[in-house]
Parts: structure tokens; sequence; C-alpha cells
């Protein structure tokens, strides 16, 4: 088994089939997964793909975007909504850079089990609130998954629009000119979107969640 560490991310779309249009959620996916891929190619081990109707995976070798693909992943189908399941440890067969689905090992069985653990949450009326559970050992970080936690409640408040501005934001590298040019708004309208989403208040939180990614990686 490789002693390297690795970060799977497993996730499928919530009540896809209440869409409309699955189609065009399919598409916008295939697309934000390709760009993903581009993006952030020097983070991933094996490419994200779709693996299923609704589901979709990719490995990663470092936090360091980890919350650039999360955003831009939830961006790409909301209003719809994403729930993910993370396992960070080694893995046990080679590594297929096309083909994640045929990798196997510790993380993505973490994975898994954190995958059915959101899943099971939402149908717990007294439960926590979230869409992304951790899990890099034995036990799942505690801490960890309260932090994912309340940066779910934050998120959820936000509108289609709201998503929209936040995902160019970080995809002009948060330059709020670029995002308006981008956008073809105003400065302003992005420095509100920005305000009313809390966006510095979660952007604090996911700076710790992946210095602690980071460290658990070592």
């Amino acid at each position: 088994m490789d002693n390297k560490k690795y970060i799977v991310i497993k996730a499928d779309i919530i009540n896809s089939r209440q869409s409309k249009d699955r189609n065009a959620v399919q598409k916008s996916l295939s697309k934000v997964l390709k760009t993903i891929n581009e993006t952030f190619s020097e983070s991933i081990a094996s490419r994200f793909m779709i693996t299923s109707g609704d589901g979709f995976q990719g490995l990663m070798t470092s936090g360091k975007h980890f919350f650039d693909i999360i955003q831009l992943l939830e961006s790409s189908v909301a209003p719809l909504k994403l729930r993910f399941g993370i396992g960070v440890g080694e893995v046990a067969t080679d590594i297929d850079e096309s083909n994640s689905a045929i990798i196997d090992g510790p993380s993505y069985h973490y994975a898994d089990e954190m995958l059915t653990r959101v899943e099971e949450i939402e149908d717990q009326y007294s439960s926590i609130s979230t869409n992304i559970l951790l899990k890099s050992n034995t036990e799942p970080d505690e801490l960890l998954n309260a932090l994912l936690s309340m940066r779910y409640v934050v998120r959820s408040s936000w509108t289609t629009r709201q998503h929209e501005v936040i995902a160019a934001f970080v995809q002009m590298n948060e330059k709020q000119y670029e995002t308006a040019a981008k956008l073809k708004v105003n400065q302003s309208t992005v420095s509100r979107a920005l305000k009313s989403t809390d966006y510095y208040s979660v952007k604090s939180a996911e700076i710790a969640l992946i210095n602690h990614i980071e460290g658990t990686l070592l």
C-alpha cells in the first residue's frame, strides 16, 4: 500500500429528479468538472468524473483548492443541493489519472462511509445540518465536521444569484472589478453580494479547515 495520503471527494445531487431539466443539470455538471480538472490539475491525482447519473468523484493530492472546487460544484447545480463524503488517507491500488472509479483503498472507504452518513442525517430531524462530512482515521473528526456544518448553514441561505456571483469571484481570483466585468455588473453589486453572504467569514472558516486537511496529509 502507498503510504502517501490523498483526498477523495465523492458527491451526488440531492433530489435531482425534482429538476425540471435533468439534462441541463448533467451538462452543467460535466462542464464544471472539465473546468476543475483543467484549472486545478496540479492538485488532482485522478480527474473528477461522473460515476453515475447523479454522482461524481475525484482524487486530490492537496487540500489547497479544496473549497474552490466545492464552491464551483455547488454553484454549478444551484438551486439543487449536493452532498459530499470526504476521505483522507491512503490508496491500495495503482492510481489511474483518468478513472477514479477503479481506484480503491481506505480513503475511498472513508468517503463512501461519510457520503452515506450525510444521506442518513438528512432524515434525522434532531441531527446537525450539513452536506459535507470528512473522515481521516478510524473516527470522523468532530471539530472539523462541526465547522463544515456551520459553513453549510450559512451557505444554505444564499440565493442562486449569490452563488453565481461568489463562483465568479472565486474564478477571478477574488478580484471585485474583474468579477464585475465578467458578470457585466457594477463593482458595488459584487461588494454587496460578498457582504450579504458573509463570504469572508465563510472564507476564514474554510482556511482553517484547509490548514487542518493539509496537516492530515503529512
